[in-house]
């Protein structure tokens, strides 16, 4: 398995990574209690009675705008023979840090460490330039990958209850990297 800086991507190598999506048994729901004086927000790890599927429709606009933001020298690669996973990353000047928008390992090749490696070499690369954190936002759906990012040291940092519009469900989940 080889990590390397990735400097272009088609759509035709985003397509053979398989499903661009996730599902989930689970939610973490948000909720939120709030008087004249205080607001508390509560985050709960619940079962699901149906899963929950989550697909990303990529578009040639979409590869567009992920060829414009590698050529930032900020995002990853892993081959094995072929790319089986892609880190896009793009550096936020105004806040000195390394957003990651996107994380994507082939269906075939899930669940063998290549994400682990992925932010490995994202971790290091943002040490090495000097970024104060990398941030990333995921859904309250998709309980895999906030368990996984938790795992590589990523904390919970920030809610956004209203950027999505599905059925008033999928709520932001901030998590940050701190170096």
């Amino acid at each position: 398995m080889k990590i390397e800086i990735l400097y272009s991507l088609t759509i035709e190598q985003f397509e053979n990574l398989g499903h661009d999506g996730y599902e989930s048994d689970q939610i973490y729901n948000l909720t939120l209690n709030s008087d004249e004086n205080s607001f508390l927000f509560k985050i709960a790890l619940e079962n699901l009675k149906e899963k929950y599927v989550k697909d990303y429709e990529t578009t040639f606009e979409d590869i567009d705008e992920y060829n414009n933001i590698v050529l930032e020298g900020n995002s990853f690669g892993a081959y094995n023979n072929e790319l089986v996973g892609v880190a896009i990353c793009e550096e936020h000047k105004w806040n000195n840090s390394l957003y990651l928008s996107n994380l994507i390992v082939s269906q075939k090749d899930r669940q063998k460490g290549i994400g682990k490696l992925l932010i490995q070499n994202i971790i290091e690369h943002a040490k090495n330039r000097n970024f104060r954190l990398i941030e990333l936002e995921t859904q309250n759906t998709n309980v895999p990958a906030i368990k996984f990012y938790q795992k590589q040291g990523f904390k919970i940092t920030g809610l956004k209850t209203n950027l999505y519009n599905k059925d008033g469900i999928e709520k932001a989940i901030y998590m940050t990297f701190e170096i």
